[in-house]
Parts: C-alpha cells; structure tokens; sequence
C-alpha cells in the first residue's frame, strides 16, 4: 500500500487532478484531505470544493452512525479549510445546523436542504435566522414536511419567513406538506386557494389537499405543495388526490394513503407522470374498489397494461393483498426491469399460487432480491426457485 500511494505522489497535479475528478468529491475530500501538503493543495482547489453536496451520503437506518463520522470530519475539519470556496451546499436537514454552524459560508449561493420534518413544537423556521445569514443566496431548494400547525404553509407565510429575508434569491425550489393540520374556521381552504398564494407572488405551483377526520374532529388536513417544473429526484409522499403531471427527474416514491384505496387509474397516472421511476413503495391497506381489468376478464386489452419502463425496486410490504396483485398480474402491470421487491411472504404465495402462476410469472422473472416481512425458511422448494430464475438473496426486512 505505501508504493502505491508514493507512486500516486509521485504524478504530476495536473493528472492527478484527471484522476480525482472521476471520484465523488465528497469521497475526495473525507479520505484525502489532510494527509499531505501535497493532497491538500490539490483536494482544495475549486473543482472539488464548490459543489458540495451532502445528501448523498445514506442517513437512514443502520447508516446513522456513517452520517454522523462524515460530517464530524466535514464540520470540524474539512469546512473551516474549504468554506470560502463553497458556493452550492447540498445538505439533508437532521444535519442543517450541525453545518451551518460549522462555519461561515461568504459564497454561498446555491442551498438545498431536504428531508425537514418538524412539529409545531421545535417552530417550522428555526432555520431561518441561519438562512438569514446567507445574505448572498441565490437558489434555495426546500423539501418540508410540518406537522400539527394551524394552517397549511402557503405562499404568503414562505415569501414573510424565508423568501423577503434574502435579498438575492431569485429561484426557490420546494416540496411542501404541512400535515395533521387542524381548522377551527370555516370555510377550509381549497387547493386553489393554497395555489394562488404562490403564484401572486411569482410561484409557478401545484397542489393537493387531503381532508380526513379523527376522534376529536373533522378539521384535519394535509397540503402538499411543490414547485414547478420539479427538478429534484425525490418527492413527499403523495395520496390519491395527487392531481398529475410531468416529474421527469422523480427516481424515487412513496404512495401513501390510509381513506382511500389506490384504484388501475390511480397507477396509470403514476406510470405517467413519473417516467424514470427507479424505486417505489405503496402503503395502503385498504382493499381495491377499482379492480384490475383482468377481473372483467378483458384479457386482449394490452393497452391497458400500465407500465414502469425503469423500476428496479418496488416496496409492497404494508399493503392489501390487491396491490400485490396489481403490480405482479401481468396483464395489469409491465415490469421489465424488477429486480428487488419487498413484499409480504404469505401474499407472494397467494398471489403466484405458491409459485406456479404463469399471469405472475413474468414480472418476477428478473427479481434478484426478495425481502420478506418475517424469517422465511424455504429449504428445497424447487417452485420458489424456478419462479424466480434470477434469484441471488431473500431476507426478512
């Protein structure tokens, strides 16, 4: 290992510069900076340290601990080396403040910040005064998602907390669900109404509303509002009100409804509006009310089959057993690049007919990956297996 890294030493700057610049610049400047004099120089220079972008660093689940050992590094030593270079910063929002503390930011013009989820408690902009402070911000990406307020987040309330408080800003990005939101006036606000506040002031937006009941009352809601066009690749989870539309850039998403079941024409409209989606997860327990069309026994309609051209990963595991249903039925749905699905151990059985079903067959044949919802002991069950030619894993979640 010491003559290979003496060898690297040894290159010129300008080729090493080649060669890092096919590397993840946040890779880069974790493994690199600080080790010589040298390296430093290079992993310093502009190419590397403007465009820093955070978010892609995984910070669910058991990659907590990854997160936290990267942006100690970032904050306590790569930042205070690097921050007067900075001028796009990419961060996810458990770790807005741990960075914005880090260090003062003079060129900073591009912030995206993702992933917010606040109660009414810890107040939706105790991350203003910190964006306050970027007084030369020129771009702002937002994905929020509040709860337990008193109204929903329009255009009126963003423009007074965010949008008037930095001079410069000239685009605004968002992704907005203010949820569990309870009313005490009449008449509730409708998405138009939500829609126009954003477009008075210069917004090109969309949004839907969602109003449901508890045990207390009747006056809950749930907004979501977005920008548009919609650049980024993930998006809040959207219910059966999403009105539609065009999200070339959505790779990954989360269809989420407890009142209302997701009927063919719901998942038609997914199909459409979503064209490059990579991964998806459904959460809905209800059953289907519209059910798929080979129930009608319209077998030789082929152009009713819905179909995701790119989806790799497909998450069915809080489900009703009709959507199993609907996506692996061939005759419903089209699933050419499937290789990883989550699902529940006992509806795959049903559902394939304990793996003998030939409607079934074909968008299982590509899966490399199966996650069940519990321990599965399959032993030598050549059915399982032939079902799923492709097979490398299968492991409870």
């Amino acid at each position: 290992m010491t003559s290979i890294n003496v060898h690297i030493l040894d290159l010129p700057d300008e080729i090493l510069l080649t060669i890092f610049n096919k590397v993840s610049n946040i890779d880069l400047l974790y493994s690199l900076m600080g080790i010589n004099e040298k390296l430093d120089r290079i992993t310093s220079d502009s190419m590397f340290t403007k465009d820093v972008d955070l978010t892609t660093v995984s910070s669910n689940g058991t990659n907590d601990s990854k997160l936290d050992i990267v942006v100690d590094r970032f904050c306590t030593y790569i930042f205070p080396r690097i921050h007067n270079n900075v001028e796009s910063l990419g961060i996810q929002a458990s770790i807005f403040h741990r960075i914005l503390h880090a260090d003062y930011y003079p060129n900073l013009h591009k912030l995206t910040l993702l992933n917010a989820e606040m109660d009414m408690a810890s107040h939706i902009f105790n991350v203003a005064p910190l964006l306050r402070r970027m007084s030369n911000l020129e771009k702002l990406t937002l994905s929020l998602s509040v709860r337990r307020r008193n109204s929903f987040i329009d255009g009126i309330y963003l423009t007074d907390e965010i949008c008037s408080s930095i001079p410069h800003l000239h685009t605004f990005i968002f992704d907005i669900v203010s949820d569990d939101t309870r009313f005490y006036a009449h008449p509730k606000p409708s998405s138009n109404d939500i829609r126009q506040t954003f477009i008075e002031r210069g917004y090109h937006a969309d949004c839907y509303i969602d109003y449901y009941t508890d045990v207390i009352t009747d006056r809950l809601g749930r907004c979501h509002v977005y920008s548009l066009p919609f650049t980024t690749e993930h998006i809040q989870y959207i219910s059966s009100r999403f009105p539609g539309g065009v999200f070339r850039n959505v790779r990954v998403l989360r269809v989420v409804d407890t009142k209302r079941s997701f009927g063919k024409t719901f998942f038609a409209k997914i199909s459409r509006s979503f064209p490059l989606l990579t991964r998806l997860t459904v959460s809905n327990a209800i059953e289907q009310v519209e059910k798929p069309s080979w129930r009608l026994k319209k077998f030789n309609e082929t152009s009713s089959i819905i179909t995701y051209p790119h989806l790799a990963e497909l998450v069915l595991s809080d489900v009703h057993i009709d959507y199993v249903e609907q996506f692996l039925f061939s005759f419903n749905t089209c699933l050419p690049c499937l290789n990883s699905l989550h699902v529940q151990y006992e509806h795959l059985t049903t559902i394939t007919e304990n793996f003998t079903r030939d409607a079934t067959r074909m968008n299982c044949a590509k899966v490399k990956r199966i996650v069940f919802n519990r321990v599965i002991h399959l032993g030598q069950s050549r059915n399982f297996y032939r079902y799923f030619p492709s097979l490398k894993k299968y492991c409870p979640m």
